[in-house]
């Protein structure tokens, strides 16, 4: 598959599930989708992430259908990449490093930073939206 990747803001409430950010496969590429924190600094950490996230889990083997079934089984947990067996554990942890470094080049204060995903992850898992299939189109 060639590389094509399409990174997009949008509401938390209209994630797919109580997440600030995500990203799954679909036949125009990879989508990322994070949630609006209005401040582009923000939500551009979270998009690296997600990409970096995305790519070391293509380099594992660990498709979207992999992560997305770990995360529906494990849901309630919250912290469903932390989790020992998540398969893409490795993943998320590179991607973390990567998003703590760009946010200290962008000059961001990393506790402020962090109440603001906590804040559009409290609005995304309040609108109730349940992980079910990945979108493919």
């Amino acid at each position: 598959m060639p590389l094509e990747i399409w990174v997009k803001s949008i509401p938390a409430k209209n994630m797919r599930y109580a997440t600030v950010g995500d990203w799954y496969d679909s036949i125009a590429g990879t989508q990322i989708r994070v949630s609006d924190m209005g401040d582009w600094k923000k939500e551009a950490c979270v998009a690296v992430h997600e990409i970096v996230e995305q790519l070391v889990c293509r380099a594992d083997g660990v498709t979207a259908e992999d992560v997305d079934e770990y995360d529906r089984a494990h849901s309630e947990s919250g912290d469903e990449p932390d989790i020992p067996g998540s398969p893409y554990r490795r993943a998320h942890w590179v991607a973390y490093l990567v998003e703590m470094q760009l946010a200290a080049a962008l000059g961001l204060d990393w506790t402020a930073y962090g109440e603001t995903l906590d804040a559009a992850y409290a609005e995304a898992k309040a609108a109730g939206n349940k992980l079910t299939k990945r979108v493919t189109k």
